[in-house]
């Protein structure tokens, strides 16, 4: 699908009469606009969205009135695919979508009621490209990876916290570097939302090569309170600048729970890297490791530590006991260097 600079859009629905439209058409085509194509209806790019599905009753009440109620569709759970065709090539992509109605809604008279032309939704049909099956986030994908920039700029400027923090995501696995001034202004931005673009944003912008910019943003929220700290230090770990060692030793100590396999690989840094200013840092989580052998014994922490592998994406089972001792071992070593 790449080069096109139109497409075609067909939609077959399969949905009860008077069940509100999803908006699913409408959100496709502003993302590939977006993408720098224009809908033409005799393009050789055709997408096909194909959905059934039923309508969700609700009782909506009528305003003043604590006994009259007014029932209709305000909801619309569908399943569905979307192909990508062009020259006899095809990719179909399969999605789940549910859109809930806005509870608290009331219809002041039957009149209202009976003009509504589509019934109000909880939530805007954008914040559904955080979930997994959601047809948004999924098209969003397969049109980023082949457009690149245009379509994750514009994720990344949306209004929506979870197009947002997929802009982010898609910004790293994609290697948009153009993108960084914003994954640094997002990571910044040390917000708590749920979904959180900051947290992806520093974890995208590990992917790329470090910059002084990068790495003096990432240090600063690896060491605050937002919720996008632990992927901040994760990045800076996985830079292995020898130049950065201060700066995880001092986050390994500021860190306000033990973090075994990461700071064991930042101790693992450490030993390639470290002059005398270690020294202190060094001491000081020697201690911390110590308290912590003790309350993992007592049973006030788990023995075990589970952690995916960077490359095959599986759990692997740790001993916290183990992965400690092999920090103070290269604590021990680092030291024995400053006697």
């Amino acid at each position: 699908m790449q080069n096109q600079t139109t497409f075609q859009l067909i939609e077959n629905k399969l949905l009860p009469e008077k069940t509100p439209d999803p908006g699913l058409g409408k959100a496709l085509r502003t993302i590939l606009s977006a993408s720098g194509l224009k809908e033409n209806s005799e393009s050789s790019f055709q997408i096909s969205v194909d959905w059934r599905g039923k309508g969700l009753p609700y009782n909506y009440k009528l305003y003043g009135s604590g006994t009259d109620y007014l029932t209709r569709y305000t909801g619309t759970q569908i399943d569905g695919d979307i192909t990508f065709q062009i020259a006899g090539s095809k990719k179909t992509i399969p999605f789940s979508l549910t859109r809930t109605p806005l509870l608290s809604f009331e219809f002041k008279s039957k009149e209202h009621m009976k003009h509504e032309s589509e019934a109000p939704f909880e939530e805007p049909i954008w914040s559904y490209s955080f979930r997994g099956d959601g047809p948004i986030g999924k098209f969003l994908v397969v049109v980023s990876r082949a457009y690149k920039n245009p379509p994750v700029l514009w994720a990344l400027k949306h209004k929506e916290l979870s197009m947002r923090y997929l802009g982010a995501s898609l910004a790293g696995e994609l290697g948009l570097i153009q993108t960084r001034p914003i994954l640094e202004k997002l990571v910044a931005s040390q917000s708590f939302d749920i979904p959180n673009p900051a947290e992806a944003a520093a974890k995208s912008l590990g992917l790329f090569l470090p910059t002084p910019s990068t790495t003096k943003i990432l240090t600063k929220v690896a060491l605050s309170k937002s919720t996008a700290w632990f992927n901040a230090y994760k990045s800076l770990i996985g830079f292995n600048e020898p130049s950065l060692v201060i700066e995880l030793l001092n986050i390994m100590n500021y860190s306000r729970i033990v973090l075994f396999s990461e700071n064991l690989q930042v101790i693992q840094q450490a030993e390639k890297a470290c002059s005398a200013k270690c020294k202190p840092f060094l001491e000081n989580y020697r201690k911390r490791a110590l308290e912590t052998k003790a309350e993992i014994s007592a049973g006030k922490i788990s023995e075990i530590e589970y952690v995916e592998d960077s490359i095959t994406g599986k759990s692997i089972r740790y001993s916290r006991q183990d992965i400690l001792d092999r920090q103070l071992i290269g604590i021990d070593r680092i030291l024995t260097k400053f006697q």
